[in-house]
């Protein structure tokens, strides 16, 4: 494996552990692991996701093996101490916490890690008083900023969560997270030339972003300009061949122009990944010129194909 593509991989690792889409994240990792079995960066992003899928005897050999093999770490014992809260076991978790805080004097780091965990575990008003400390320690930490307005946008918080991404933006102008982030709540406010910039800005960064590729291909749709919003769809698509997401938005692109065998194709698809599209399309008004298809009545109504009317 080449150094681009580990790292290639890697991003999309961490992509994935950022939507909380631990299994695809772990087969990201792995198949680095397959070629660099001691790769740090690999085996935290593994040990995490274990931890997050309650496969805590994984997680904590994982884990385990990277204190064995690079030393003391304060994330790793933020992850520990994570585990063994999970685990009932107060003791092991308090002295975690305490050599985490030992190791990273400030805090800050390791607030930030706690924060993130509490944030995956689904622990938000622990994840953004953890977040807060950190930022109240140093309030350079990019990474930080972005996650905390990504819980201000979760509790409605518009304005709190604009002020966070852009903060984050002047500690680091080249975060394709934040401008990612910004682009979705400009898409949210129908405000698709803002959203447009912002993705095309994050993609300039991180060309490997499917997501940032699908949701411009969105607001390209919506302006109708199709070609662009295809072209968008197949690259998130050549990312990531198995995006419900994509081939759903593709479909819906296919069924606008009035191409039933596509759309059908796409939408097949998207719902071998994702059986929930198929109820989605029966209520979809993109889909709506679709109805007297056959092929497509068959599609999301669960029909074997060659099942025909009286």
């Amino acid at each position: 494996m080449e150094k681009a593509e580990r790292t290639a991989k890697l991003k999309l690792a961490h992509l994935h552990m950022s939507k909380s889409q631990f299994d695809e994240a772990i087969d990201y990792v792995e198949g680095v692991l397959d070629f660099f079995p001691e790769d740090r960066e690999a085996l935290e992003i593994l040990g995490f996701c274990e931890a997050m899928l309650g496969n805590y005897d994984s997680a904590l050999e994982t884990l385990k093996s990277i204190i064995a093999r690079y030393g003391p770490s304060s994330k790793v014992y933020v992850y520990f101490s994570l585990i063994y809260t999970r685990l009932g076991d107060s003791v092991r978790a308090s002295r975690y916490f305490r050599s985490a805080g030992d190791l990273s004097s400030d805090m800050a780091e390791t607030w930030h890690y706690m924060g993130r965990a509490y944030f995956e575990d689904g622990d938000f008003a622990l994840a953004q008083e953890c977040f807060e400390k950190a930022l109240k320690i140093d309030p350079n930490m990019h990474r930080t900023w972005i996650s905390l307005g990504v819980i201000f946008r979760r509790s409605g918080d518009r304005d709190g969560a604009e002020r966070c991404y852009k903060k984050a933006l002047e500690i680091e102008p080249k975060s394709a997270e934040a401008l990612y982030d910004l682009g979705n709540l400009y898409r949210s406010e129908r405000q698709p030339k803002q959203a447009e910039r912002f993705f095309k800005k994050a993609l300039q960064i991180d060309a490997m972003r499917y997501d940032a590729w699908n949701n411009l291909g969105v607001v390209l749709t919506e302006r109708g300009e199709v070609n662009e919003a295809r072209l968008a769809y197949v690259k998130a698509l050549k990312i990531k061949p198995h995006y419900a997401y994509a081939l759903y938005n593709l479909a819906c692109l296919w069924a606008g122009l009035k191409n039933p065998r596509r759309a059908v194709s796409a939408l097949r698809l998207a719902i071998e990944v994702d059986p929930d599209r198929r109820i989605k399309a029966q209520n979809d008004p993109d889909f709506f010129d679709l109805l007297e298809d056959r092929l497509f009545r068959d599609l999301i109504f669960d029909r074997e194909i060659g099942w025909s009317e009286d």
